[in-house]
């Protein structure tokens, strides 16, 4: 874990719950981290033709995730990664879904399930008051992905229907990682929404990766997107 040096002072003593939903003991203690898309105002584009999540060809969910998170540290060693919250705004729309769908997935030691596409997205530490900012080991892609198919050890974690019709421009998707009870998660209708969905909590271990895909029935346009994960980096346990 990495050591705020501003704390201990004259041998003083804290305690704090990092896992609060404030965060801050998290923050304070350096492990927080923030990834977001590159430009403001400029959403990353996914892949088109994703329209189911059951097969591992070329429309499956799992072969085009919209996003894979890697934890770079050495398998059976190393920082877990925790996924917290992850906002997505959506600026393209997929205009002939019937509906829109998620998925997660976990794929083990092995396979960093990342094969091309999209972009590669450079996480900040969201402590810059430390002396030696930490440095975080995800290795995060977004957008028109190509991924290596879901491994005989892979773990289907979660699955959601986002909305009933088809997403309209502006909607904002909240994912909170842990949550018991979302709010307005299966919502209609051409206004653009705000949705809270709650999800599991997910560790990502040392050399397995996360693959989020997403997928609506006939879509014929690649939705594009911009957001904001903020994530944990911590040793196993604490």
């Amino acid at each position: 874990m990495p050591a705020n040096q501003n704390f201990p002072s004259l041998g003083s003593q804290k305690v704090v719950d990092v896992w609060t939903p404030a965060l801050q003991g998290l923050l304070d203690e350096g492990s927080l981290f923030v990834a977001t898309n590159t430009t403001v105002g400029t959403p990353i584009a996914t892949t088109t033709s994703v329209v189911d999540a059951a097969n591992s060809g070329a429309t499956s969910a799992q072969t085009r995730p919209v996003a894979i998170i890697y934890n770079g540290n050495a398998p059976l060693s190393g920082k877990v990664i925790y996924p917290l919250t992850w906002n997505w705004m959506l600026s393209q729309v997929p205009t002939s879904a019937t509906s829109w769908r998620l998925g997660l997935w976990l794929e083990p030691v092995g396979s960093n399930a990342y094969a091309s596409g999209g972009s590669a997205i450079t996480p900040v530490a969201m402590n810059q008051t430390l002396s030696s900012p930490p440095m975080s080991r995800a290795q995060i892609y977004f957008g028109a992905i190509t991924a290596n198919a879901t491994t005989a050890g892979g773990l289907r974690i979660a699955q959601r229907m986002l909305n009933s019709a088809v997403p309209v421009t502006l909607d904002q998707w909240m994912f909170v990682f842990g949550m018991s009870r979302g709010s307005d998660q299966v919502a209609g209708g051409a206004g653009a929404k705000n949705v809270n969905v709650a999800l599991p909590p997910v560790g990502i271990p040392p050399g397995w990766a996360l693959k989020v895909g997403m997928w609506g029935a006939s879509n014929a346009a690649a939705p594009s997107w911009e957001f904001e994960l903020v994530y944990a980096e911590r040793d196993l346990g604490l």
